[in-house]
């Protein structure tokens, strides 16, 4: 028997990295909305002349990329 799965396609791939993100930035004690961490990556991909980055496995590094797209409350 031959399985069929469905592809990932750009939208689920980003939707999986923003709610990475707010869980990783969570365990760093931090809280964001899944809409601000989309938008916040979208931004930093952007200007990195990038469509969609990968997320960095340094969660430092996240952070650090995260708030420079945001204000902290």
């Amino acid at each position: 028997m031959t399985m069929i799965v469905y592809r990932e396609t750009e939208e689920m791939r980003q939707f999986r990295d923003a709610q990475e993100i707010v869980d990783r930035l969570e365990g760093l004690g931090y809280r964001i909305s899944l809409r601000d961490a989309h938008c916040a990556w979208k931004s930093h991909s952007e200007t990195m002349e990038a469509g969609w980055l990968v997320l960095p496995e340094d969660d430092g590094h996240l952070l650090s990329s995260i708030r420079s797209h945001c204000d902290e409350m």
